[in-house]
């Protein structure tokens, strides 16, 4: 009887790694040589953020320099809502991966400045800073000798003054001048009014002041049911 052949592929064949772990996921690696991006597992495995800013972080940081990352821009790109991306930008600015910013164009246009960190500055350690040279403490003269091996140093000869000469008589030292009077104080400064700051809204991505993150108010007055 003819033993039957098996037709199965090899673990090379099918893709499967030589080495499998008992449990969980196995790599294939391979080695890119072009169109690839290193991303750091500080923010591919990041604990703190929603996997939706995880993948905008991915995302954002493989692509060049110029490209169009506002909310309108992704939610056109993804199937996730301006709703969702807004909130995942969010996240990747409290924790250093992203900033935003609004800056006037000579033409008088508000634009948005957007700046994709891949080490954010909290990671970033800090050249150590050089420590002052310490201030040499002043030495104390040593006091004079007054005896030597053979005895006590004589006292230096004075000369005596003639006998028929009177002391000149002695000028009285000024008085010393009187101190300033004090300058009157200052008047206090005014209080400054605060400033509401600038936000950018999660539907149209125009910036409005409010003290809080949202939806600009032509945005909120759109979303109302009509009467």
């Amino acid at each position: 009887m003819a033993s039957q052949q098996l037709n199965a592929p090899s673990r090379a064949q099918s893709g499967i790694p030589a080495t499998v772990p008992p449990s969980g996921v196995a790599h294939q690696r391979h080695r890119h040589t072009e169109k690839f991006t290193v991303i750091g597992n500080h923010l591919a495995q990041h604990e703190g953020m929603s996997l939706v800013a995880l993948g905008l972080g991915v995302y954002i940081q493989s692509l060049p320099d110029g490209v169009n990352v506002g909310i309108k821009s992704l939610a056109a790109r993804f199937e996730e809502g301006e709703v969702t991306i807004a909130k995942g930008l969010r996240q990747l600015e409290a924790y250093g991966y992203l900033s935003r910013t609004r800056e006037r164009t000579p033409q008088g246009r508000w634009v948005t400045r957007t700046v994709a960190y891949d080490m954010p500055s909290a990671l970033i350690q800090q050249p150590p800073m050089p420590k002052p040279n310490p201030t040499p403490k002043p030495t104390t003269a040593p006091a004079p000798a007054t005896a030597t091996a053979t005895g006590p140093v004589p006292a230096p000869a004075t000369m005596s003054a003639p006998a028929n000469t009177r002391s000149p008589a002695r000028t009285p030292s000024p008085a010393p001048p009187l101190p300033e009077p004090d300058p009157p104080p200052l008047p206090a400064a005014p209080a400054r009014p605060r400033v509401v700051p600038l936000q950018n809204c999660d539907r149209c991505d125009h910036a409005f002041r409010a003290p809080e993150p949202g939806t600009c108010p032509g945005c909120r007055a759109a979303s109302r049911p009509a009467s």
